[in-house]
């Protein structure tokens, strides 16, 4: 049975007025009188779903999730279903989709099971959950290990991203009492913290990848040292502790005692570059959040009023229908654009609903002089220019996280060109009058903030924008001039071209060995394959290069035709092309490139506050079993899922080897722990 892969709609989406454990006895004895052989339909399935989702087990987005439907497919294509096949396929599922193992044993995921087909109740009624668990740690540690063989199979070196997370409750198991301590220590300390590391870096085939390496408690206590143990054992587990670039941390209460603990450890082995001069990266997402709180803040009352007219409009189908009308017959706007209410803790949400607001203006202040229960939120014509401004001041900062996000592999130099417009428009903000001045405390506070990191990391970032052949030194230098004037711009350009060149001196060093290795793989390769002659030749030809008039390859690279500034182009596309020619410069773009300024997720980017876990990741982590958190990553990722069609067509006689081995080792299992007993 093939099942809609389209989501819920969240206007028309209406529940009942029944209670949720009405509707689960309903759904229950309805599904119970239907399981005499009749044949289900896809109403039925439909309806399982969303008393799934009434009841809390599933959730509202589970119809668009690819996984659910390979295996629901999976499942009711088999004519005869095989025990090993449906506890593999669950497996994957709760680990792609993000839910707890003990769904599986939930009365109403059974009973939409059985209408998937009907051989999965006697399964699932004699499904173990330890036996689950097995089988969802084996998944977990396969994934694993093709991971770690990413990892050792870089070719560059990896930035990694370090972020905070809370579960938003108190710690109930604190062994000591906070009477003399300030509020943010004690906020800090009663609520449990969580961590999560990422690993960035660029492939052979030069495509960005991203993969979460590890997410669990932190122990107290909560300080700089404890958190730089914590990073340092886990890069050593992986086995990247020799090919760290870049740490880029979240959270900006702990930068200066963790960068130095792990610089300390790192400059010991010689394992960063540059003395370890861009080993610090301070997380742009936490200072852009800062800043569009603040902005929001500002017109606080605004947002509520726009807030309550929002809710009175969705709450009711027939006003809504009403608004929907009249912005269509008397406007003629356009009625594809929705006015949501916003849950307050994104901020894009926030911004949307006020773009919004702003747009069906007619609209409300139509409804505002005819509807008597809108009149608390009608909006003067000064505020209505209040919000003008400030969502222009928005705008910059969605339209910048948008670009940031959007590209599937966005590198170094998108982040330089989004934080130079940031602060071309605060530069501006700064300097207007009139309907501004509301805004001149927040605007010089929030310039402050960019200032300083536009202070820190402008020389990393402009480096990256060197490496694209559509920008090199003079967009560069451009910017510096737009942004500080042509004298203090030349100053910061010869610095910029001072780095790059020492930059690149230490990777030429570095680079003798490893060319002589590709020489050799090439030279081997070119006996089967025209590629490796190719990729011989052009080593060969780089070499030759290096003599010709005592110029190297970034002297070469910058002296060529700057490519179109507006022209389609893949930077990471077009150094796996030319890394032949320039082995040494792009072994250097292929480290810079990949460095990130966001120490969180694309679905995080928005966040407003602090970053709370889900109850699922809450109960994982307090079963040991964070792996699952990571493994929901890996499967996300683009070669992983792949994996997911080998288990699902795994053929029986295969599950039933496979079985016999993990049998075997769980009796071997068993008997050492009982020797050890």
């Amino acid at each position: 049975m093939a099942t809609s892969n389209t989501p819920v709609d969240a206007d028309n989406f209406e529940l009942e007025s029944a209670s949720v454990n009405q509707s689960c006895s309903i759904f229950s004895n309805e599904m119970t009188s239907s399981s005499d052989g009749n044949e289900f339909t896809q109403d039925d399935f439909e309806k399982a779903i969303c008393m799934c989702v009434v009841c809390g087990i599933l959730p509202i987005s589970i119809s668009g999730e690819p996984i659910f439907s390979i295996m629901v497919q999976a499942i009711a294509n088999s004519p005869e279903l095989d025990p090993n096949f449906v506890r593999r396929a669950l497996c994957l599922f709760v680990l792609g989709c993000a839910l707890p193992l003990s769904i599986c044993k939930k009365l109403i995921f059974k009973q939409m099971m059985c209408i998937v087909n009907p051989q999965c109740k006697t399964i699932l009624d004699a499904l173990d959950l330890c036996t689950l668990m097995k089988d969802a740690l084996r998944i977990c540690a396969d994934k694993r290990k093709i991971v770690m063989e990413e990892l050792a199979k870089a070719p560059g070196r990896i930035s990694f991203t370090f972020d905070n997370w809370e579960d938003g409750r108190q710690d109930e198991f604190l062994p000591f009492t906070f009477d003399n301590w300030e509020a943010d220590k004690q906020e800090k300390y009663l609520c449990r913290q969580y961590t999560c590391i990422t690993a960035h870096w660029i492939d052979a085939s030069w495509e960005l990848q991203r993969r979460v390496i590890s997410f669990g408690t932190l122990l107290y206590p909560l300080d700089g040292l404890s958190i730089a143990e914590e990073v340092s054992s886990c890069l050593t587990g992986w086995k990247v502790d020799n090919k760290v670039k870049t740490l880029t941390l979240g959270n900006p209460c702990y930068d200066e005692t963790v960068i130095t603990s792990l610089k300390t450890r790192f400059l010991a082995n010689r394992s960063l570059l540059s003395n370890g001069d861009f080993f610090q990266i301070r997380g742009f997402c936490y200072i852009m959040s800062l800043a569009v709180e603040d902005g929001i803040k500002l017109i606080d009352d605004i947002v509520q009023k726009v807030r309550g007219v929002a809710i009175h409009i969705q709450c009711d189908i027939t006003k809504r229908k009403n608004f929907y009308e009249i912005a269509d017959n008397h406007f003629h706007l356009n009625t594809k654009k929705r006015l949501r209410p916003e849950n307050g803790y994104r901020w894009d949400l926030t911004y949307t609903m006020l773009d919004h607001a702003l747009y069906f203006r007619p609209v409300l202040d139509h409804l505002g002089q005819n509807d008597e229960e809108l009149k608390f939120c009608e909006l003067s014509a000064e505020e209505w220019d209040k919000l003008a401004v400030v969502l222009k001041f928005l705008n910059v900062f969605y339209g910048v996280t948008n670009r940031f996000f959007s590209s599937k592999q966005p590198t170094s130099y998108t982040y330089f060109r989004g934080i130079w417009e940031i602060q071309m428009k605060l530069q501006l903000l700064e300097a207007a009058n009139g309907p501004h001045d509301f805004m001149v405390d927040m605007v010089k506070e929030t310039k402050e903030n960019f200032d300083q990191y536009w202070l820190d990391h402008n020389l990393i970032l402009s480096l990256a924008t060197i490496l694209d052949p559509r920008c090199k030194l003079e967009l560069a230098e451009y910017c510096y001039v737009k942004l500080f004037g042509e004298l203090y711009a030349k100053e910061m350009v010869q610095n910029v071209k001072t780095t790059l060149f020492n930059l690149f001196d230490e990777y030429k060093s570095l680079g003798v060995v490893s060319s002589s290795t590709i020489g050799t793989f090439a030279s081997g390769s070119r006996r089967d394959d025209l590629d490796g002659f190719l990729e011989d030749y052009e080593l060969f030809l780089s070499k030759k290069q290096k003599h010709d008039a005592g110029r190297s390859q970034l002297d070469v690279y910058l002296e060529e035709k700057i490519l179109d500034l507006h022209s389609e182009l893949d930077i990471l596309s077009y150094w796996r092309d030319v890394s032949g020619r320039y082995p040494d410069l792009g072994s250097m773009a292929r480290d810079i490139l990949t460095i990130p300024i966001f120490a969180v997720p694309p679905e995080g980017a928005f966040a407003m506050g602090k970053r709370l876990i889900k109850r699922w990741q809450k109960d994982a982590i307090v079963e040991d079993k964070a792996i699952f958190i990571c493994c929901q990553d890996w499967m996300h990722v683009k070669g992983l899922c792949s994996g997911l069609y080998t288990y699902f067509a795994n053929d029986p006689e295969e599950s039933d080897a496979e079985d016999e081995s993990n049998e075997e080792m769980e009796d071997d299992e068993s008997e050492d722990s009982a020797t050890a007993t």
